[in-house]
């Protein structure tokens, strides 16, 4: 009969940490695990005493990569307690916002995290080295200047909806978005139309 034990700590090629464990006695699996290790953030505690407008752009740092789906769901949280509702045009504007996050993590995965498996090396910096137009590819994709440039910009990139390249956030598909999207310029910075400032963090 099949005994098997596995333990892999931690997954590569995923973003984010994660454990697989599997354990098979005499044919029988007892247990088959994927485990998801993240290390706790905080972020409750960050936002506590903030004012509403600020939630959203400090959420969206939680995550470098999938940003706007943090961002967005504190915003819908802001909303449901402040009892907005959006008009059809925000609401395409946020998908639009998503799709291109998605579409914006699989380029990373694709290039950055399997590649290497194919090139049967460990990392992408080897492939610096001996397959050095990949990596060309990979940044030029991720910034936008590929073979999906739009007027210098990938129309895959959260950027048009989400007001900026990195860590775009709601705001630019919610008020801003229509705004925009009017004719109007969406605000980018705060509202004194400077730098956004954050107040000081309040007692947890």
């Amino acid at each position: 009969m099949t005994t098997l034990n596995v333990n892999v700590h931690y997954v590569t090629r995923v973003e984010g940490h994660g454990n697989i464990v599997v354990d098979v006695k005499n044919g029988e699996v007892k247990e088959c695990r994927f485990e998801v290790v993240e290390a706790p953030r905080f972020f409750e505690a960050f936002v506590r005493g903030r004012p509403y407008h600020e939630i959203n752009h400090i959420t969206s740092r939680i995550c470098g990569i999938c940003s706007v789906g943090h961002s967005t769901t504190s915003t819908r949280a802001t909303e449901k307690a402040l009892g907005v509702e959006l008009s059809e045009q925000a609401w395409l504007l946020r998908k639009l916002n998503f799709h291109g996050e998605i579409l914006d993590s699989h380029i990373l995965h694709t290039y950055y995290l399997v590649a290497p498996d194919f090139f049967g090396v460990p990392s992408v910096i080897p492939l610096v080295e001996t397959h050095r137009e990949v990596v060309e590819r990979a940044a030029a994709e991720e910034t936008g200047r590929g073979p999906l440039r739009d007027d210098q910009r990938a129309p895959h990139a959260p950027l048009r909806a989400g007001c900026r390249r990195l860590h775009p956030h709601p705001e630019g598909a919610g008020t801003a978005g229509d705004a925009g999207a009017a004719g109007r310029r969406p605000r980018r910075y705060g509202r004194d139309g400077g730098p956004l400032r954050l107040a000081p963090l309040a007692p947890v």
